[in-house]
């Protein structure tokens, strides 16, 4: 859905995490064009490596490391709260209660806002992935995958 305030920008992501080194693999990631004094959706697409799954937002228990996107504001773009999608149930064998995970390919919305007086240009947020890998007999080590998104600010 596009409207002059809000426009569905894609940021492809891919996630791999693997059992033997938690690799995680960053896609390319597509600049954000912003005008000043308005809004856009920029959309994370997340893929998880097949067999294995991610902790969701907000994770089930205490103690599971709930997937999470982190962004500093920067040059007058200000960022929101990310959006996560509902979890998908997931059991693990010999466990009675089933946790709320992330599998395949899933999107995290992360509204931004350019200040009115955003000076034009080229911006670069700071962004970070947090997540927790798990196959169906043990979770991994949690691990954070820092990447930029770019943001063009117009007038």
């Amino acid at each position: 859905m596009k409207s002059s305030f809000q426009f569905l920008i894609f940021v492809f992501f891919s996630v791999v995490a693997q059992a033997e080194n938690h690799q995680v693999t960053l896609g390319k990631v597509h600049p954000v064009s912003l005008k000043a004094g308005r809004s856009a959706i920029a959309v994370v697409m997340v893929t998880v490596e097949r067999n294995l799954h991610l902790q969701a937002n907000p994770a089930s228990r205490p103690g599971l490391i709930p997937t999470s996107l982190t962004v500093t504001q920067n040059g007058g773009i200000s960022v929101g709260r990310a959006i996560y999608p509902p979890g998908k149930p997931y059991h693990f064998p010999g466990q009675p209660v089933e946790i709320s995970t992330y599998q395949g390919t899933f999107e995290i919305r992360l509204p931004l806002v350019a200040a009115a007086g955003a000076k034009k240009g080229k911006v670069q947020l700071n962004a970070e992935l947090e997540a927790q890998a798990c196959n169906d007999k043990i979770c991994f080590p949690p691990y954070r995958t820092p990447f930029t998104i770019p943001v063009i600010v117009s007038r």
